[in-house]
Order: C-alpha cells, then structure tokens, then sequence
C-alpha cells in the first residue's frame, strides 16, 4: 500500500502545479500555462506506462497466483474489442465493489489500496488523455488548472490518505 503512495504524492504535486503557476504568473500567460499542462499530462503518461511495466512486467512474479491443478489454454483467440470493453466496464464497477466488501471484512489494508491505486490510475491516465485528446477534439485545448476547490481538496485527499495509511 505504501507503493501507492509514493506514486499519489508526486502524481498529486503535479496537478497542483498548474495551479501555482497560474497564481505566480496571473492571466498573463496562459500560452506557458498550456504547455505546463501539456508537458505534464506527458510526464504523468510516461509515469502511468512505466508504473505498468513495473507491475505487469519487471515483477510479475509478485501479480502472478499460483495455479496448480488447473490445465491453463494457451492459444486462446482474442477477444472482439466490444467484448473487451463490456469485461473492463464490468471489473470497474467490481473494483469499487471489491473495495467496499474488504472494507466491511475489516480488511481495511486492501480497501485502502484499491482506492488509492483506483485514484493514482485516474489521476496518471485518465487526466493526461483527456488533456491530449482536447488538442484534437473540441472547441479548445484543455489544460490541468484547477480552482482554489480542487486544489484544495487534492491537498486535504494527500494529507488524509497519508494519515490514513500511515496508521
């Protein structure tokens, strides 16, 4: 869980800095405040894929459970990509069910880590794409400025889940 973490702090930090940048700046430079933002959802991409590659790839041995007793298929064809979406749809709402049902088995370790690694995939994949994507889809480019609100809770939700974890 504490992996989580070290990921949500920095990931957090840097969909502040807009923010900051902004209230240094002002209004002046909103040309800077868009490549801040664009360079970020960069970074936070390449930190998402690296984060992957971590888990599913250089320790997989940490992922993989152990099957025995079990004839495992291995020319299995690939699934229709509509198939694929409705079982990705499906296990999301089962993560925050997962959740919720660890929660209420007091096993508050692993409910703790599928919110915050749920958060660190939204906050490293989700915000980065929908800021590339705004380059090509819309009225204008999106950029990671929050108001004094969200910032605000980004902070509070860091310093809580810290607390929280630390315990």
């Amino acid at each position: 869980m504490m992996n989580w973490l070290l990921v949500f702090v920095p990931v957090a930090i840097a969909l502040i800095l807009p923010a900051t940048y902004n209230n240094l700046v002002g209004s002046q430079s909103e040309q800077g405040l868009w490549y801040l933002s664009i360079s970020i959802s960069i970074v936070l991409l390449v930190v998402y894929v690296l984060l992957l590659v971590f888990s599913l790839g250089a320790h997989k041995v940490l992922f993989t459970g152990s099957i025995q007793g079990i004839e495992v298929e291995e020319n299995r064809a690939p699934w229709p990509v509509s198939k694929a979406l409705l079982i990705l749809a499906v296990a999301t709402a089962a993560e925050h069910a997962t959740a919720i049902s660890a929660a209420m088995k007091n096993r508050m370790d692993l409910s703790l880590s599928i919110a915050i690694g749920s958060s660190v995939q939204v906050a490293l994949f989700v915000a980065p794409v929908l800021v590339l994507a705004s380059l090509w889809i819309g009225p204008a480019p999106m950029d990671l400025l929050f108001g004094t609100g969200l910032v605000v809770a980004i902070l509070l939700s860091v310093l809580i889940t810290s607390q929280v974890a630390g315990d």
